[in-house]
């Protein structure tokens, strides 16, 4: 854990407080996990987004879909040295636009059509 002028850094549980408190405040949110997290989706990603923050993922897979998704909003990079060189030369701007994208594509709306769909095509696979 590390609490410093312009960074905090920890690990583990916190209260929902805190954490609404942190995304309010925050200017960018910095999201690794081994490369071994693979594809699962990231609670971390999908909250800094609501919170219309940029996000700076390092060095795993589904991280790295987000940024193909969401160039402006979301910065794949591979080394700790890259993050603070993201943080100190370039601006952590949310872009409104990607992030209405975004948003469409996380909605109920959205996610319950495509289940729907999987559905019925595998109904008509089984047929």
């Amino acid at each position: 854990s590390y609490n410093g002028t312009n960074v905090d850094v920890f690990t583990g549980f916190i209260e929902r407080d805190e954490y609404d408190r942190l995304y309010r405040e925050a200017t960018a949110c910095i999201v690794g996990y081994e490369p071994t997290y693979r594809l699962r989706a990231s609670g971390s990603i999908d909250d800094a987004f609501r919170n219309h923050k940029k996000v700076i993922v390092l060095g795993f897979p589904a991280g790295d879909s987000y940024a193909e998704m969401f160039p402006q909003n979301c910065v794949s990079v591979k080394t700790t040295e890259d993050v603070l060189d993201m943080l100190v030369n370039e601006p952590c701007l949310y872009d409104e636009e990607e992030g209405l994208k975004f948003e469409k594509m996380h909605s109920f709306e959205h996610v319950a059509e495509q289940w729907k769909d999987t559905i019925n095509s595998a109904e008509q696979v089984v047929l």
